[in-house]
């Protein structure tokens, strides 16, 4: 029985953490930009597919808990526009068309659009 008790325990730890990183916003990085293209720090091995549309954003500022005074994170800045994903390569990069904007330099904050 013990046994029974630690699987079942086990699953369900393991469909709580699943559940919890699904609904965790993923985030990328502008690697570079080049002519109409942007190249993402992020690829096939992150999960993006061709054809998927990210929303590109000023890398933002850091927020700092004024309590704790641990960095809570980076807020995205402006959205500059969006890129679709058209090509990969190396271990896990992509290349993006600019589909509408301008102004999108390295370190800009990719994610998916809402």
């Amino acid at each position: 029985m013990e046994g029974k008790a630690f699987r079942a325990a086990v699953s369900k730890f393991i469909d709580n953490l699943i559940a919890k990183m699904a609904s965790m916003e993923w985030t990328g990085k502008v690697a570079s930009v080049e002519g109409g293209e942007v190249t993402v720090n992020a690829g096939k091995k992150t999960g993006l597919v061709v054809g998927d549309r990210l929303r590109v954003y000023g890398e933002g500022r850091e927020v700092i808990d004024p309590d704790t005074k641990i960095p809570l994170g980076r807020r995205p800045g402006a959205e500059k526009g969006e890129i679709q994903i058209v090509d990969f390569f190396g271990e896990d990069a992509a290349i993006g068309k600019v589909l509408q904007g301008r102004g999108f330099a390295v370190n800009d904050i990719v994610r998916f659009g809402k």
